[in-house]
């Protein structure tokens, strides 16, 4: 049974579909400066990050073996401010005890005019899986700087410490 194709299929050879995947989502800095600029930016980034952690991509290393491709190379990590920036840049103050407001207060001052990750992201998740997901993702494949207590002590308190005192 003949079935008629839309026109625009019928000189595919000249003009062929373009392929789209995880990589080209993430190059396209006009969708994803808008999807950051969105006000349920945290949200749909939660989504991603969770989805790119569950469906990892797989390159070819030496002697053929399976190599997991990591995501170092995109500028997509939404900071606090609503920026995407790149992996290196990004900080996530992570497992501060909530009752220790000394340790609070510190990194409160500390992540002044530092990049941070947007708190909605990990704080948003509905739960604990979610949350390990998105977090897993940033630190783990996409290169997230993770402070946790012992080194904000050591990147805010250690330097203020004099070095001349017995």
């Amino acid at each position: 049974e003949a079935v008629l194709v839309h026109p625009q299929v019928l000189d595919a050879p000249t003009k062929p579909i373009p392929s789209v995947n995880r990589w080209g989502l993430l190059a396209n800095e006009k969708f994803m400066r808008a999807k950051a600029a969105d006000q349920d930016a945290p949200r749909w980034f939660r989504r991603l990050y969770q989805w790119l952690r569950r469906h990892p991509e797989y390159q070819l290393g030496r002697g053929r073996s399976r190599q997991l491709r990591t995501y170092h190379q995109a500028d997509f990590v939404l900071t606090a401010d609503g920026q995407l920036l790149p992996w290196r840049e990004v900080s996530l103050v992570d497992d501060l005890p909530q009752s220790n407001q000394l340790l609070l207060d510190i990194a409160k001052h500390w992540q002044e005019g530092r990049p941070l990750l947007h708190p909605d992201i990990l704080a948003g998740a509905a739960s604990d899986d979610e949350r390990k997901d998105a977090r897993g993702f940033l630190i783990g494949l996409a290169g997230v700087q993770q402070i946790g207590a012992g080194e904000l002590c050591r990147q805010a308190v250690v330097p203020r410490i004099a070095t001349t005192a017995p």
